[in-house]
């Protein structure tokens, strides 16, 4: 695993992030039923169904992290020629979010990225960048349905 990532499988997702004491209260908030800490490699489990929340608050604290998808069925890496990160012209990407999601995690990534994003908060840097999520989400919110 690199140093920081989050990686998908199809029972849970493995997040590996650098320490903020904001995002541990967040994660522990998940019940631990569903989530544990390998102090050894410095990770968080979480298990289906609370993998998919996981993800989104992970990205509110740390939008750039890579996320890799080792679900079945998926493609280990992407095709050539496109990209998985948040420049790239899918609105999946954009949202940070896979071509399966469900609705409520769509809006869930939604609302968690406009507020690390919105030029209020994050000055004229990100409007360029929140152009592009509202952008997919309005997109997204057409396709899929609840």
């Amino acid at each position: 695993m690199s140093r920081y990532s989050i990686r998908r499988y199809d029972d849970r997702v493995v997040l590996s992030t650098p320490y903020d004491a904001e995002f541990v209260s967040g994660i522990k908030a998940i019940p631990s039923y569903f989530r544990s800490y390998e102090p050894d490699a410095k990770t968080w489990t979480v298990r289906k169904p609370r993998d998919d929340a996981a993800v989104v608050l992970t990205l509110r604290y740390f939008p750039d992290l890579y996320v890799e998808d080792m679900r079945s069925g998926y493609h280990q890496a992407p095709p050539p020629g496109s990209s998985t990160g948040p420049h790239s012209s899918s609105p999946h990407a954009a949202l940070y979010v896979t071509p399966d999601a469900p609705r409520f995690v769509i809006d869930a990534a939604y609302r968690a990225l406009a507020k690390t994003l919105h030029p209020d908060t994050n000055g004229p840097d990100g409007s360029e960048r929140m152009r592009r999520v509202n952008a997919a989400y309005e997109r997204l919110k057409r396709q899929v349905t609840l």
